[in-house]
């Protein structure tokens, strides 16, 4: 933590009080990291214990607290067996295994699991051999005298007192020797390959078929160490090793008579665990420790033991306290209350005389060794941070200036510039200059007596730290972010919130070897400059680091050890610069906590000098509460493998080989594991779904392997799941859970296949049906309307008719005027014959040219008459034109208006030209005469009263008619000749089709 000041001494201690509690509160409440199970036992946390001890009890799952046997499955859970049942224990749960009556009542003091057919076997406190999985039911036929297990069998001494050796899943079993013995059995097995059995007078071997006396005490359990290959014998009063026929009894400091040894278990390092009925022993290399009540052990007496390798700790099974889980101390925190009072500790440095001393606030300087605490300096001074300068130790404090001391003995104190401002970093970089940082900015020393406050332009403010790159730059870190001088003073560049800096301040740099480094803030997390861009990493998706970085230490084998107000984090640079590469999508540090050991997990930080290492792998951090000695070594690469635990649905337990869900499924729970035991490798769970409509990410890291969806649609899905930790693996393993919603019948393809065509075929009936309606209005409409429009080309015929004959009467009649009897019977019979034919084509829409021209003639015969012999008509029509049809009447009137109007009038010859020719698909028809021509026509008929010209209108009329009813259009040319020498019109008459005659 750090504060800055701008208040007199007798004010600090208040507001220092005042920002504890405060900054305590604040921290309490706000927790990046999951609960663990189980409870630690705090006292197991000072420097005389090397073991930190978590207890596992009811209130975590265990059925009840009496531990009698352990032993891990092929998966790495560890099978439990209790005086009320058995339990699997992943690391996160305890689950009971075949949860029954029946299995209730056994209580395992041996278990065995046969990993090929994964039945797990146990034997009683009677010595009966029980299958516990997948069903519980009894082997033995009756109660043994004794009994253990031998690898995939069972070594017993039976009622008869014959010692057997039976196969586990045998009905059958192999006869060994007899015993002659009138005294308690304690125990039997098999030591290396030599049969054994003890009684309440000794123990015994089997060789050459006969039982030989080993020793007179009493050993009723045998383990080979899987390391050594050593094999071990445990006993009511010491254990000893048995090699080559001879025993070799182990040592202890202890009078260990009674002890009653029950079991023994083995670590990769040579070291060795013994439980016992009074304590713990732990043996390596160097010593042998004995853990009981005495010395803040939580129970007396142990029952069972595991060794778990993977994660390098140690489960035991407890008679009454349940289950400890018992780890080595990766840290160790010295501190003594009685000397450290209410001190934080906040810089360390070794001296010229290479000692290791450390500030304390509201005290002085301490001396420190990996056992005690002792005063560096006598008098107190509220000290804030510590440098070695030129052989001799400066310290800044909370406000009285900068103390210098050599040999301890105090030499000066430089207050000018320093009064009532705290000096937090004290740095000399490789010119020899002295950089103070304190909470109103920087001041610099060419010598050690005169300070010169820089760059008062920037209004720097608080400084908590400086770091001296290769190339020579200094950089400077505290409140307002961070800023990089020139070896030669010159401002290169500043970095804070307003280019994308967060966090209250900056309190640790590190370099890399290529010449970027890191920056460490105080609720920012941690910062890359690349010499390009400043990459925030803790705001890139999946990064785990902590927010708060108070150092970053770098050990000699790539990693960095950052310490926080969350504990004290590890991860590998090259992890990091996979995370900035994208090469992985998740960045996970190693955590150490409690559990390895650190009394204190809240650092301190915001001083120049918070961490210390001489070998690049032993550490010293200040704390809060002491000083933290990290003797740390990263772990042998583990890969992380998860496993489906279960499936409910909507609240209900699913079995796995059903992964099929109803549609009204609103809930769907799935729960995975990995097996991991300890906080140290900071397991996280991640799961990606992949079904319709979903977009394909990893979801964001988890403490728990819990995963909730609701109101999924229907459909075919899959769960991806998998276990990431410290290791950042490039491939972590995955399952995959595969499952499917169905849908409603009327969601399913057949079905809106089905209910597709239906309304299609309805739509299809419904628009035929109309189409038909309207179809047949349609021709309805069309009769109706051909019907209309044939009764007004009747009605024009019909009008043509009487204008017709009109005409003709009037020919006659002229002639019985003139006197010309004869011409007029002539006329009047061509009449007959004219109108006959006439009336005969009356009724029809189309005739033939043929009849169209016959008609003619008959017509221009009579009209003869008037004209005596000075009217010449010409019709030259081609032979191949005279099948086609026409409309009827169509010609007869134009011939009738050019005989009538203009030739009648005519002096002189009188001549009709009647022609006609085809062009493609059209008749042209042209009807010339050498009459009066229009105008002069017109000008005769306005002195004739009433004269209306009805043969040409009926014409026009008819040719709309044709062509609303047939779409038939007749293009007719009226041309008139020059000097009213005649009038020329010319007929355009497509060829008539089938389907009009028809109509």
């Amino acid at each position: 933590m750090s504060s800055k000041l701008k208040y007199p001494d007798y004010k600090l201690a208040i507001l220092r009080w005042f920002m504890g509690i405060t900054c305590f509160s604040y921290f309490s409440s706000y927790s990046t990291h999951a609960q663990p199970l189980g409870k630690l036992i705090e006292a197991t946390l000072n420097t005389g214990s090397p073991f930190t001890i978590r207890v596992y009890g009811t209130e975590d799952g265990i059925p009840q607290h009496q531990i009698s046997a352990m032993i891990p499955d092929k998966t790495g859970n560890l099978l439990i067996g209790t005086a009320n049942g058995l339990v699997e224990f992943n690391g996160q749960t305890f689950t009971d295994i075949n949860p029954t009556d029946e299995s209730r009542k056994i209580l395992c003091i041996k278990m065995f699991l046969d990993r090929k057919s994964n039945i797990l076997y146990g034997v009683d406190n009677r010595s009966r051999l029980f299958q516990i999985t997948p069903v519980t039911r009894e082997l033995s036929k009756e109660d043994n005298l004794s009994a253990s297990f031998y690898h995939d069998s069972i070594i017993f001494i039976t009622r008869k007192k014959e010692v057997r050796i039976s196969r586990l899943g045998s009905s059958k079993s192999r006869f060994i020797s007899k015993i002659e013995s009138n005294h308690a059995i304690c125990g039997v097995g098999l030591v290396g390959r030599t049969p054994f059995f003890s009684d309440s007078t000794g123990t015994y071997i089997l060789r050459r078929s006969k039982w030989t006396k080993l020793t007179k005490d009493v050993y009723y359990l045998s383990k080979k160490n899987p390391y050594s290959g050593q094999n071990y014998l445990l006993g009511f009063s010491g254990a000893a090793i048995y090699s080559n026929g001879r025993l070799i009894r182990q040592k202890f400091k202890e009078n260990t008579e009674g002890f009653h040894f029950t079991d023994i278990a083995f670590g990769p390092h040579k070291e060795i665990f013994i439980s016992t009925h009074k304590g713990l022993y732990y043996k390596d290399r160097h010593h042998t420790i004995f853990e009981s009540i005495t010395s803040n052990f939580p129970s007396k007496i142990i029952l069972s033991l595991f060794y778990n390798e993977d994660e390098n700790f140690l489960f035991a099974g407890s008679n009454d306290k349940g289950l400890l889980q018992i780890k080595l101390k990766q840290c160790m925190t010295i501190y003594d209350e009685s000397i450290l009072k209410e001190s934080s500790l906040s810089s360390i440095i070794r001296t010229p005389e290479n000692e290791l001393i450390v500030s304390g606030t509201y005290s002085t300087i301490f001396k420190f060794n990996q056992k005690s605490l002792s005063d560096y300096y006598s008098k107190r001074t509220d000290f804030s941070c510590l440098a070695e300068i030129n052989g001799q130790v400066w310290a800044g404090t909370w406000g009285s200036g900068i103390v210098v001391l050599k040999n301890r003995k105090y030499i000066r104190t430089i207050t000018k510039g320093f009064y009532n401002h705290s000096v937090h970093a004290i740095f000399q970089d490789r010119r020899r200059r002295i950089w103070i940082g304190a909470e109103n900015g920087i001041s610099l020393s060419e010598t050690p007596n005169q300070f010169r406050h820089l760059f008062k332009s920037l209004k720097i403010g608080l400084v908590v730290c400086f770091y001296q790159l290769k190339n020579g730059d200094i950089l400077v870190g505290g409140e307002d972010g961070f800023f990089i001088f020139s070896e030669d003073l010159k401002l290169k560049k500043h970095f804070n919130i307003r280019n994308g800096l967060k966090g209250k301040e900056v309190r640790a740099f590190y370099e890399k070897k290529d010449g970027t480094f890191f920056i460490g803030t105080y609720g920012g997390g941690l910062y890359y400059w690349n010499n390009k861009k400043l990459l925030p990493l803790n705001r890139m998706k999946n990064c785990l680091l902590d927010n708060d970085i108070f150092s970053l230490a770098p050990d000699k084998n790539g990693n960095l050890y950052i310490s926080s107000n969350h504990g004290l984090y590890i991860i590998s640079e090259r992890k990091i610069d996979d995370f900035i590469s994208h090469k992985i999508n998740f960045l996970i540090p190693f955590r150490l906590g409690q559990d390895d050991g650190i009394l204190n997990t809240e650092f301190n930080g915001g001083f120049q000098n918070n961490s210390y290492s001489s070998d690049g792998k032993h550490f010293c951090f200040p704390t809060i509460q002491g000083v933290l000695i990290s003797f740390f070594d990263v772990p042998g690469y583990r890969k992380l493998r998860p496993f489906l635990k279960g499936v409910t649905v909507n609240d209900k337990i699913q079995k796995l080989s059903n992964p099929i869900f109803p549609r009204n499924t609103h809930t769907i729970n799935i729960q995975y594991y990995c097996p991991n035991f300890t906080q140290f490798y900071n397991l996280h769970y991640q799961y990606k779904l992949v079904g319709p409509d979903i977009k394909e990410e990893w979801s964001t890291p988890t403490k728990q392997g819990i995963i909730s969806f609701k109101m999924l649609p229907p459909g075919e899905y899959k769960v991806y799941m998998r276990g990431i930790d410290g290791f950042n693996d490039h491939s972590p393993n995955e399952i995959i859970y595969e499952f499917k919603i169905e849908k409603h019948i009327y969601e399913t393809f057949w079905f809106r296949l089905l209910a597709f065509g239906l309304v299609f075929l309805l739509i299809f009936l419904l628009t035929y049906k109309r189409i038909q309606i309207s179809k047949d209005q349609e021709l309805k409409d069309s009769e109706h309307k051909n019907t209309m429009f044939e009764l007004k080309l009747k009605a024009i015929q019909a009008k043509m008719n009487p204008h017709f004959i009109f005409n003709c009467l009037n020919n006659i009649q002229y002639l019985i005027v003139m006197g010309k009897q004869e011409e007029a019977e002539y006329a009047l019979s061509d009449f007959s014959g004219l109108l006959r034919k006439f009336l005969q084509q009356s009724d029809n829409s189309f005739i033939t040219l043929r009849d169209e021209v016959e008609l003619l003639k008959s017509y221009i015969s009579v009209e003869r008459f008037r004209f005596e012999e000075s009217l010449d008509v010409e019709v030259n029509i081609p032979e191949n034109l005279l099948h086609l049809k026409i409309p009827t009447l169509l010609i007869q009137p134009t011939v009738e208006n050019a005989i009538v109007h203009g030739l009648t009038h005519k002096k002189g010859i009188k001549r009709l030209i009647i022609e006609g020719h085809r062009e493609e698909d059209v008749i042209i028809l042209k009807i010339e005469d050498t009459g009066i021509g229009r105008q002069e026509a017109k000008r005769i008929n306005t002195y004739r009263a009433n004269h209306i010209s009805h043969g040409w209108n009926m014409v026009l009329d008819k040719i709309n008619l044709l062509k609303a009813k047939y779409q038939y259009s007749v293009i007719f040319e009226i041309i008139d000749k020059p000097e009213n020498s005649g009038t020329t019109v010319i007929f355009r008459i497509p060829l008539v089709t089938e389907e009009m005659l028809e109509n």
